[in-house]
């Protein structure tokens, strides 16, 4: 009867260690502010996917370092309706070898923010959504204007929220329907 409540005793002392390290961690991440998941989310978007005329190849692991969840493997899952064969992936690595061929042979590629990020916090994670409008122009020259809603799911760190789930259902639509966010976002 002792060593069972010996290891009861330790068995719970560890589920609340585990449990104060979760509070610790996430107290850690900004739930409003630059470092939140919806300025992370903006961020990803206007900042990481965006190419000019004359970027050099896209290094996934690179541009997106501080973004996605590289070393902690529990509940990754990556997946994007546009890619040429979609797929859920398991690791950003695998995304990124999906992604940047693709996105390293564009001449451009524009976005703009149509509906703003929000997102939802709940301990060591959070869940932003947005939807983006972008002007993706291959080598050919070749428009492609596509609106895409993008749900990513965040893991708080020590240094910041990773994305450890990323969900995008994108579709092409008439350029004149997404013309407007672009003459507002050059304002």
């Amino acid at each position: 009867m002792r060593r069972h409540a010996i290891i009861v005793v330790l068995v719970l002392a560890s589920v609340h260690a585990a449990h104060a390290q979760t509070q610790s961690v996430a107290g850690q991440c900004p739930t409003s502010g630059p470092g939140s998941a919806e300025r992370r989310a903006r961020d990803v978007v206007m900042v990481g996917w965006e190419r000019k005329p004359g970027d050099g190849p896209l290094v996934f692991r690179e541009k997106f370092a501080g973004d996605y969840e590289w070393s902690d493997a529990r509940d990754r899952l990556y997946y994007d309706d546009f890619s040429p064969n979609p797929r859920p992936v398991r690791d950003p690595d695998a995304y990124g070898a999906i992604w940047a061929p693709i996105f390293s042979g564009l001449r451009s590629a524009r976005h703009a923010i149509s509906i703003e990020p929000t997102a939802v916090y709940g301990g060591n994670l959070a869940v932003s959504t947005l939807e983006f409008v972008a002007l993706i122009e291959p080598a050919d020259g070749a428009t492609r204007p596509i609106r895409t809603l993008m749900t990513l799911t965040w893991r708080c760190h020590a240094d910041g929220w990773r994305i450890i789930r990323e969900h995008n259902s994108t579709k092409i639509v008439a350029a004149d329907s997404i013309q407007s966010y672009f003459k507002t976002a050059a304002k």
